[in-house]
């Protein structure tokens, strides 16, 4: 997260690009006074710091999870007990600056303008020069994946969807992904695997839906393609179940 300091005179904002401002004479903010100013900033730097050890942070409620829960969970991947600590959070100073984000992200607004008009390959000449500029961005390998799955590309669109799924294994349309990536290759009973994992996992609140019936499109997805899964497997009465 960002953190700044306004005062009177001065607008300092703390990220891996600080930014000092004269808000007296610059109340535009135009002119980064941060390299010309370092003994200010020091200052300012030193005193958002202080008020912010002054803070106090409120420990979020513990989760209760009953014994089905943990094991389902554990079947999963999602949790290994005993294990390490997860690692710590990168500090400022090893993310990115929004600033310097930026292109990136008009860059995924322009993508999903192009697929939404059925214009993959443009979307995809857009996004991949970008990887280079951020490769640890969730959203637009996501969008490198829909453009490569809209053009049958599942070789490519695999090492994305997996990546995907290291930053965030909890996203289900992207196991959907993983399973569809399996049947490609003929890996039925891996392909089986994964979605009927996929269909087991908590729903997340945000997946859209279909109309009235309100049923996820990533379960009604994940039925389907688990059908074609066991009706290439031979297993004609399983098919049928979905």
């Amino acid at each position: 997260a960002l953190h700044s300091l306004t005062t009177r005179q001065s607008k300092y904002i703390q990220c891996p690009e600080p930014e000092l401002y004269n808000r007296l004479q610059d109340p535009r903010e135009e002119n980064n006074l941060a390299a010309r100013e370092p003994r200010r900033l020091s200052e300012l730097h030193a005193q958002l710091g202080g008020m912010m050890r002054g803070f106090t942070q409120a420990q979020a409620a513990p989760v209760a999870l009953d014994a089905k829960a943990v094991a389902t969970l554990q079947s999963l991947g999602y949790l290994n007990l005993p294990g390490p600590a997860p690692a710590p959070a990168a500090d400022s100073r090893q993310r990115q600056d929004p600033k310097a984000m930026m292109p990136v992200y008009r860059a995924c607004r322009q993508a999903e303008e192009l697929l939404a008009r059925n214009q993959p390959r443009e979307a995809l000449g857009l996004l991949q020069p970008l990887l280079a500029t951020s490769p640890e961005s969730k959203k637009l390998r996501e969008l490198l994946v829909a453009g490569h799955t809209a053009l049958n590309e599942f070789a490519e669109a695999e090492p994305h969807v997996r990546i995907c799924l290291a930053i965030d294994p909890t996203d289900r349309a992207m196991w959907v992904n993983l399973g569809t990536v399996l049947l490609e290759k003929r890996q039925f009973a891996e392909g089986a695997d994964v979605l009927a994992k996929t269909l087991r996992m908590p729903r997340n609140p945000r997946e859209p839906v279909t109309g009235q019936s309100r049923v996820s499109r990533v379960d009604v997805e994940a039925q389907v393609k688990l059908g074609i899964a066991f009706l290439y497997q031979g297993n004609l009465d399983r098919a049928r179940e979905h």
